[in-house]
C-alpha cells in the first residue's frame, strides 16, 4: 500500500568499567507499518517487527505482528512464543483535564496492569501504574522545561527504586540522560538509523576513556 512505512533501526550497547567504554551487542530492528481497511469507522494498523535474530538464529524469534485501533487500544501476537497480549485505551476529563486509562494483559506470565496518566497542566502530566499481579504501583511524573528539556522522576514504591531521566535533541537527534538508584548513569543517542546506549557506574565518569 501507498502508506506502508519501513524503519530500520541499528542499536549498540555500550558498557563503562575500570575508565574504559566496551561496545557489546548489537541489534537490528526491521519495522514495517501498513493501514488495514476501516472496521465499523475504526481505522486499524497493522506492524510487524523482525529483529536481527529472526535471521540469524531461525525460526520466529524476534518476530510480533501488531494490530492497532486507533485511540482504542491493540493486540500483539508475539510469533516465537505464540502468546497475545492486548491494552485497551480510554480518555474521559477531570476538573477540566485530561485523563487516559490503559488496561493491559498479557498472557507470558501472564501479568495484568491498569495504568493512568493524569495531564496537570500544559507542561505537567502525572502517571501512576497498578500491576494486579503483585499489586505494585510505579509513579512517574513528565515535565517540560523551556520546551527543550524534558524532565522525568520515577518512583518504584514497592522496591523503594528510583529514576530521574532528562531528554533534548541535539541537532534534531534524540538524547537522553539518565540516573538511577542503583548509582548508574545511561546516555542515550539516537542518529538514526542507528542508536547508541552506554552505562556506567557513576564512580567511574570522573577517569573515563573511550576504547573499542
Amino acid at each position: 500500500m501507498s502508506n506502508t512505512k519501513v524503519q530500520v533501526k541499528y542499536g549498540s550497547n555500550a558498557k563503562m568499567a575500570n575508565g574504559s567504554v566496551g561496545f557489546g551487542a548489537h541489534n537490528v530492528t526491521t519495522t514495517v507499518t501498513t493501514p488495514l481497511p476501516d472496521l465499523q469507522g475504526q481505522k486499524l494498523k497493522l506492524k510487524v517487527v523482525a529483529t536481527d535474530a529472526t535471521v540469524t538464529k531461525g525460526g520466529l524469534k524476534g518476530l510480533t505482528a501488531t494490530v492497532d485501533v486507533s485511540g482504542k487500544g491493540s493486540i500483539t501476537y508475539n510469533a516465537e512464543s505464540k502468546l497475545f497480549k492486548g491494552e485497551v485505551t480510554t480518555k474521559t476529563s477531570v476538573k477540566d483535564k485530561d485523563l487516559s486509562l490503559k488496561l493491559a494483559h498479557d498472557m507470558k506470565g501472564p501479568s495484568t496492569s491498569l495504568d493512568s496518566t493524569y495531564s496537570l497542566s500544559k507542561d505537567t502530566k502525572l502517571n501512576a501504574k497498578y500491576c494486579f499481579n503483585n499489586n505494585g504501583v510505579a509513579l512517574k511524573a513528565t515535565h517540560t522545561l523551556n520546551s527543550d528539556w524534558t524532565v522525568e522522576p520515577t518512583f518504584d514504591v514497592s522496591s523503594k527504586a528510583w529514576s530521574v531521566t532528562g531528554s533534548t535533541k541535539v541537532q534534531k537527534k534524540a538524547l537522553k540522560l539518565k540516573f538511577d538508584s542503583a548509582n548508574k548513569a545511561t546516555v542515550e543517542y539516537n542518529i538514526t538509523p542507528a542508536k547508541l546506549t552506554l552505562t556506567a557506574p557513576v564512580k567511574d565518569i570522573k577517569a573515563t576513556s573511550l576504547g573499542w
